[in-house]
């Protein structure tokens, strides 16, 4: 009897083990036409959203932004990306260079478009200099600071 009732026991502990592992971050790979842009959080304070303002080519495209969806934080050192497809840059072509602005956010009060695009609710933002980018490929960048004092971003090597 003793051993029977170790088997549920395994059983359950193995479908744990097994819904866990999907709650990790993973990295997402870029298509051929894609380009995807990483972020890394090194801060002590509770972060809700990140928000990505860009320009390709002196122009202003647009913003997404990204939290997750039961509302929880964004824990230290965990990997967020973003997907850049052709669509979302003129003329439906992935550009030679673009610019960004990361702003991250303390709640979830502001979730809506018009928020955003006011910069309601976000720390001030951390902006790239003009970086060159290539179909295909995942940038790497670390966001490190306090809503106290500002956050900084540096592209990874």
């Amino acid at each position: 009897m003793k051993k029977s009732s170790r088997i549920p026991a395994l059983i359950l502990l193995l479908l744990l083990a097994i819904s866990f592992s999907g709650c990790t971050a993973k990295e997402t790979a870029a298509g051929p036409d894609e380009i995807v842009l990483s972020f890394s959080l090194d801060t002590p304070d509770d972060v809700y959203q990140i928000a990505v303002e860009y320009w390709a080519g002196d122009v202003f495209c647009g913003g997404v932004a990204q939290s997750h969806a039961n509302g929880s934080r964004f824990t230290k050192n965990e990997s967020h990306s973003f997907l850049f497809d052709p669509s979302m840059f003129p003329d439906g072509i992935v550009p030679e260079s673009m610019k960004i602005a990361v702003m991250l956010s303390d709640s979830l009060e502001h979730l809506d478009i018009d928020s955003l695009a006011a910069r309601v609710g976000f720390c001030d933002p951390c902006e790239t200099d003009w970086f060159s980018v290539s179909a295909g490929t995942v940038y790497h960048f670390s966001l490190n600071g306090s809503f106290a004092d500002g956050f900084s971003i540096t592209a990874d090597a």
